[in-house]
Formats: structure tokens, C-alpha cells, sequence
């Protein structure tokens, strides 16, 4: 793996489904305060294990124990969109054979996160690791921080409107 991949190759092997998947499911406990940072140092490890493999890959975390069904997930992907969106990744390049980066992109979903239940930050590019591993693992947690402090805010808002 070089950290590349041409913008064709990548929205070809999405749609083709030709990635790799994996999903894991977490408790609540395991995003405390006090164990965020070693459950997401795990889940980044473990993804760019698969993305050393496989380049291409949907790793997912769902919190099972939650009112609300959360799931935290990392891709590998050529712009800061979900795999379900690959349709419309060649409108952001003039050029769908160039080479370009392979990035670290954290999406969060839930149905009381926002408007559109989802979130996405890129966090790197994937060949920033392990060297930026800190900072990756500072931004998810700060991110999933506040996506879950969101998703609870809400969920409460969404129970007083609904009685």
C-alpha cells in the first residue's frame, strides 16, 4: 500500500463493494472519559492494520447499549464523504485518473446527531500514520466527544416534544 489510488479505481471498487468490512460493537462505558482514548487507539490500530491488507475498508463501531443506535466509523476514502455517497465523488475532480491520497475519514451516525444523523471529519491521510497517531487519536476523540454529547442532547430534546 502507497497511500494512493486513482479516483476511478477507488469509486469503481466502492460500487463494486470490492472492500473490506468489519463491524464491532462497543458499550457505552467503553467511551467514558476515562476509556475513550485506549477504545479509539484500538480502532485505529485495528483499521490501519486493514487498510495495510485491504486499502479500501469500512471498519464500524455501533454502540449497542445506547437509546439512541450510534455507530462510529472509520473509511479509507479519496474525499470526506461515506462509501454511500461514491456516486457523486467524481464531481470533485477534473481528473478521475489522477493519483490521490488515501484519507482517514470518521463519520458518526445516529438519527438525534443532526439534521442528517450523520457526521464526517477527515482526520489524515493514511500514510500520516503511525507518525501522526496522537493527533489522529486527540481529533477522533474530541469529535466522537461532542457527536455523543450532541446525540444524548438531542435524544432528550426529541423524548420532551414527543410526551
Amino acid at each position: 500500500m502507497n497511500g494512493e489510488i486513482k479516483v476511478q479505481e477507488f469509486i469503481d471498487e466502492i460500487q463494486e463493494e470490492n472492500y473490506a468490512t468489519e463491524v464491532l460493537m462497543i458499550k457505552l462505558a467503553d467511551l467514558k472519559p476515562e476509556t475513550i482514548q485506549a477504545t479509539l487507539e484500538q480502532f485505529l490500530s485495528r483499521f490501519m492494520v486493514q487498510v495495510q491488507e485491504h486499502n479500501l475498508i469500512h471498519l464500524e463501531l455501533v454502540v449497542d447499549d445506547s437509546e439512541v443506535l450510534t455507530k462510529i466509523v472509520l473509511e479509507s476514502g479519496v474525499i470526506n464523504l461515506p462509501y454511500a455517497n461514491t456516486k457523486v465523488v467524481d464531481n470533485f475532480f477534473e481528473e478521475l485518473t489522477q493519483n490521490v491520497p488515501l484519507q482517514i475519514n470518521l463519520i458518526i451516525e445516529a438519527e438525534t446527531l443532526n439534521a442528517s444523523g450523520l457526521h464526517i471529519d477527515t482526520l489524515a491521510a493514511v500514510n500520516e500514520y503511525p507518525k501522526q497517531a496522537t493527533q489522529i487519536v486527540s481529533n477522533m476523540m474530541e469529535i466522537t466527544q461532542k457527536s455523543l454529547q450532541a446525540i444524548e442532547e438531542n435524544a432528550s430534546v426529541v423524548e420532551k416534544v414527543e410526551v
